[in-house]
């Protein structure tokens, strides 16, 4: 299996720098499981039938020796069946494990406000930048990669409109995204900053929108730095760019958008990945038991 590649092939792909660490840990996993069989594992993944029986071998191997949750065998699955797809190779016919009826982890109503207040609270020479990160996150429910990825020419501002132009989405998807309008101040105010650090390049086209200390490209690694530090001053457990997303989505689906327009906004292949949205939440489940009161 050429993971090197694979690699790649999600970077190009716009994936999550999560979602790339975890698919090739479940990879590797795979080619273990493989040869722990006593497969040669090029066989295995050079025959359809044989990839759909290992597949589904995997599977049981998961659930009832690994005891891995449903949501972790099906993204071993994807992986797998990623994988696949980037080799040109028939995807393995296997089911998904049943997931449970709950919609994505998405901030409360007190987080988001928290987190507001965290975003303007940012101090020290990149705060402008970072405020800008955060704000396009949290308003345009982009991914941290496709933020990453922003030229000077996908980014377009004026005092009053603004919007970004998403050219490495999931899938090579284009899709354009209007900015609100505390993103589009945010935006507007590090544009200037940017320019008075490193002046007007040649070619917007290929100049990085956000930039670090030495003029380069930002990293995802750095947004998601940022996202630690926002996480601890809102006290919000386990804050990503990801779960941003997931409240940017849950946002406008409980504000009444249609769902058709929610997917052209986040570049959801899927209507039935955004219909999750309106599912309740534990939280929700938790209010819905807390509020029983029987007359006694």
């Amino acid at each position: 299996m050429n993971l090197p590649g694979f690699q790649e092939w999600l970077e190009r792909a716009g994936t999550s720098p999560h979602t790339r660490r975890a698919y090739l840990r479940l990879l590797r996993e795979f080619i273990t499981f493989i040869e722990g069989s006593g497969k040669e594992l090029a066989s295995v993944m050079a025959d359809e039938n044989e990839r759909t029986f290992a597949a589904r071998d995997w599977r049981t191997h998961l659930k009832h020796v690994k005891r891995y949750a449903p949501i972790s065998v099906n993204q071993a699955l994807a992986s797998l069946h990623t994988y696949c797809q980037f080799a040109g190779l028939a995807t393995p016919q296997v089911k998904r494990e049943d997931m449970p009826s709950l919609a994505p982890r998405a901030l409360e109503k007190d987080e988001q406000l928290r987190l507001l207040r965290a975003i303007e609270k940012l101090g020290g020479k990149s705060a402008v930048r970072d405020k800008a990160i955060a704000y396009t996150l949290f308003y345009g429910g982009l991914r941290v990669a496709e933020v990453a990825g922003l030229n000077l020419a996908d980014v377009i501002v004026s005092d009053r409109r603004g919007k970004v132009i998403v050219r490495k989405g999931k899938g090579d998807r284009l899709r354009e995204t209007p900015l609100a309008d505390v993103a589009r101040k945010a935006m507007l105010a590090w544009l200037l900053v940017r320019r008075e650090l490193w002046g007007t390049p040649e070619s917007l086209t290929s100049a990085p929108c956000f930039t670090n200390y030495q003029g380069g490209r930002l990293s995802t690694r750095s947004m998601d730095t940022l996202m630690d530090e926002l996480g601890a001053e809102a006290k919000i457990e386990s804050l990503t760019a990801h779960v941003l997303r997931h409240t940017f989505t849950t946002n406008l689906i409980r504000g009444g958008s249609d769902i058709v327009l929610v997917a052209e906004l986040t570049g959801h292949a899927r209507l039935e990945t955004i219909r999750r949205y309106s599912l309740p939440s534990e939280k929700d489940k938790e209010r819905a038991v807390a509020g029983l009161v029987v007359d006694q």
